[in-house]
């Protein structure tokens, strides 16, 4: 997956001028990554940018597994956020609970290709894209089931349309073989008279 971070901070232009601010952080290297799986949840964890943390929570009901939480532990430095205020320089969690996001049947995969945007607070959002996954995967298994395509990638690209346009094209080309055809007939020459 792509993984894109937007981050609104308070900015000081100068002594008395405070504004809004917002940065995009790419999840590019990553230092380390771990799990933990059991019955009913499975996490992944991401290490990156000094000690960055991005955090997924999958949760199952039944026969049915979803993105429950993401959250992201980070760290706003003077050098990443250009003329932060002293007040927004240290370290934040940011959470999103309650998503349902990414949800298919166990044993079937997801992928999402389009962007996906999560907010976690009012100060960060997550922009996921190109996710393939599969929690609960089971056993030592490592074949992935069928996936699952988020709604996004199938919006306007409709199966029925290069479909209907060929059905036109194929009757198109007949009803105009049947006119050359009938068209030869009628004006074949025959004998003249005299």
């Amino acid at each position: 997956m792509s993984v894109d971070f937007d981050i609104t901070y308070e900015a000081d232009f100068n002594a008395t001028t405070k504004y809004n601010e917002s940065v995009k952080i790419n999840l590019s290297n990553y230092t380390k990554y771990t799990g933990q799986c059991n019955n009913l949840t499975n996490t992944l964890s991401i290490t990156f940018n000094a000690n960055w943390t991005l955090e997924f929570l999958y949760s199952l009901d039944k026969d049915t597994y979803q993105l429950k939480t993401v959250s992201l532990a980070y760290g706003v430095t003077a050098d990443q956020f250009p003329n932060a205020t002293a007040s927004s320089l240290g370290l934040f969690n940011a959470t999103g609970t309650d998503l349902a996001a990414f949800s298919a049947s166990k044993g079937n995969a997801y992928k999402c290709y389009a962007d996906t945007d999560i907010k976690l607070n009012s100060s960060v959002t997550v922009k996921i894209s190109n996710y393939f996954a599969q929690p609960f995967l089971g056993g030592k298994n490592p074949d992935t089931g069928t996936a699952v395509e988020c709604s996004a990638d199938t919006v306007g690209t409709s199966k029925l349309v290069p479909i209907i346009v060929g059905s036109a094209l194929a009757i198109l080309v007949i009803l105009v073989l049947v006119a050359y055809i009938i068209g030869r007939r009628k004006h074949r020459p025959g004998y003249q008279q005299v």
